[in-house]
């Protein structure tokens, strides 16, 4: 019985020290009810740019933050439910709208699907957090950089 509680004790923190200490913690956010989609709705207007992903890839690396991926991307929404994703490949415009996931969660549905801001969506202090990794998808972080503003014709 020693071998086994020894290895647990040995194990828990090598996989803990993996994930990166300056992930922004939404916490707050997620028990203040800021979560409701009315509010939802509003908060993720204007424009976004793309900060870190975290993601947990099939290696034995665990936890690791890319601060590189997705350089300079930047995600404009509009109210009335269209958005442009402006990163080096060029610019694609989608329509977007929240939708349920994961039971008790909000989330974007998009047309053309945009990865970045997959999974739940939780919002605070002017950062968004994309939170796909509850399904083994990459959990990506933006900072907003422009409130709401009218779509250019």
């Amino acid at each position: 019985m020693k071998k086994p509680a020894c290895l647990i004790m040995f194990i828990l923190p090598l996989l803990f020290s993996c994930i990166d200490k300056s992930v922004p913690d939404f916490s707050e956010c997620i028990s203040s009810g800021s979560l409701e989609k009315s509010i939802l709705e509003t908060e993720v207007l204007g424009t976004w740019e793309w900060q870190f992903m975290v993601c947990c890839p099939e290696s034995t690396e665990g936890m690791k933050r890319d601060s590189n991926l997705h350089a300079g991307t930047k995600i404009t929404l509009y109210d009335d439910g269209t958005g442009k994703k402006e990163d080096k490949s060029g610019i694609i415009d989608f329509s977007w709208k929240l939708k349920t996931v994961d039971f008790n969660y909000y989330g974007f549905d998009t047309d053309p699907r945009i990865f970045s801001i997959s999974g739940r969506l939780f919002i605070c202090n002017d950062q968004l957090f994309a939170n796909d990794s509850y399904r083994d998808g990459a959990d990506n972080y933006f900072k907003k950089i422009k409130g709401p503003e009218i779509k250019p014709n």
